[in-house]
């Protein structure tokens, strides 16, 4: 119903909006996330064509101009310190290495009862296959970067914009004002890409703080660079698989172990060591095996993550099949053939799955330098 609107340019979107009398905001942030401002010297960019103003809020320094490019032009001439904090220290490899050691020291919640006994049948099978997979932290960088648009004025605030939680938007807007959630209105634009960034709402409450500040209108408008330094990332994913084959290569055992951090103990304040199911979706894959255990170890890594556009399935999904790859190839096995024989009454994942093969002509040589892969996976019902 939306098409024709976006093919003829009719549909608004966060970055079309305008109000009488709006001015437009360019907000510097800490470079490191969670970092607080020092000190600061503004004098450069106040004196800069179109500057309205210079506000500090919790989460930076706002130059306000009369245009974006105004904003953005005078926010490079501010001189700020920054108190980086304790983000400071955290760096990839140091994310890595203590999501290693939580894997194996930390608390084991498990995904689901155990089915059989996986390790002994592992532990006595003819061959053994381990992996580990490892997913880095991911950025949503939807197209249309981080904006919105606030309008304080006589205790009540307007909020137009792209978000995916109208009522967070609200609620958090009313608490940063010291407002009543009913003088808060929400409007919702079409979203250039959601994808679970705009569940947050860093980009709504600091908006809604500059417009304060200045007593106008504001189109807050981050950059692309803003955007993808000062997310709130998929977390990294720490994917451990072993599995015990028989003599024929067959799975006769298979021990699932993902570390991670939990979205919603951060988002929504899950209580720490509780089962979040946003973490293990497509952790237990479709197949047929005799004994099997999946665990999860919640882990923190440092850095703030958020619900990514899937939300657990493409690190669950990847670690699983490219492990069912591992056992095929272990198993000397073609990795369809090897997959159909371990959906026996799962006609739907068997369906989908001669499908996909038929219609990629699955078995019939490739061009050279070229290969051929294939996956299976259930996500909110839909069977891929």
């Amino acid at each position: 119903t939306d098409i024709a609107a976006k093919v003829n340019g009719t549909a608004q979107f966060g970055i079309d909006v305008k109000l009488p009398g709006m001015v437009y905001a360019s907000l510097e942030q800490s470079p490191v996330i969670g970092g607080k401002v020092k000190s600061l010297d503004s004098a450069a960019a106040k004196a800069m064509p179109g500057v309205v103003d210079v506000v500090q809020i919790p989460d930076g320094v706002a130059v306000v101009a009369n245009s974006y490019w105004g904003a953005v032009k005078a926010r490079r001439a501010l001189k700020i310190e920054w108190d980086l904090g304790a983000g400071a220290s955290v760096n990839s490899a140091g994310m890595l290495q203590s999501s290693l050691d939580a894997a194996a020291n930390g608390k084991v919640i498990p995904v689901q009862p155990a089915k059989g006994d996986a390790k002994g049948a592992i532990g006595s099978a003819a061959k053994q296959v381990n992996a580990t997979y490892i997913t880095p932290l991911q950025s949503h960088s939807p197209l249309e970067p981080m904006n919105f648009t606030a309008h304080v004025t006589a205790g009540k605030a307007l909020l137009i914009g792209p978000t995916q939680f109208q009522q967070g938007a609200q609620g958090a807007t009313a608490a940063a004002l010291g407002i009543k959630p009913e003088d808060v209105d929400v409007q919702t634009t079409f979203l250039g890409g959601g994808f679970g960034r705009r569940i947050e709402l860093d980009f709504v409450v600091q908006a809604a703080q500059i417009s304060k500040a200045v007593k106008l209108p504001v189109k807050l408008i981050w950059s692309r660079e803003d955007d993808m330094t000062h997310d709130f990332y998929r977390p990294v994913g720490f994917n451990q698989l072993s599995a015990g084959l028989d003599a024929s290569g067959k799975p006769v055992g298979l021990h699932f172990k993902v570390t991670s951090q939990s979205i919603t103990q951060r988002a929504f304040g899950l209580p720490k060591d509780t089962m979040d199911p946003f973490m293990v979706e497509a952790a237990v894959a479709p197949y047929n095996i005799a004994n099997t255990q999946h665990d999860l170890v919640i882990h923190d890594a440092g850095l703030r993550v958020g619900y990514w556009r899937g939300v657990s399935h493409n690190m669950n999904c990847f670690a699983n099949e490219s492990f069912v790859d591992e056992m095929a190839k272990a198993a000397g096995q073609d990795p369809y053939a090897y997959r159909m024989k371990m959906l026996e009454g799962k006609p739907r994942y068997a369906n989908v799955l001669k499908l996909a093969a038929e219609k990629a002509g699955w078995g019939k040589p490739v061009a050279k330098g070229r290969a051929r892969g294939i996956a299976l996976m259930e996500g909110y019902d839909s069977y891929l």
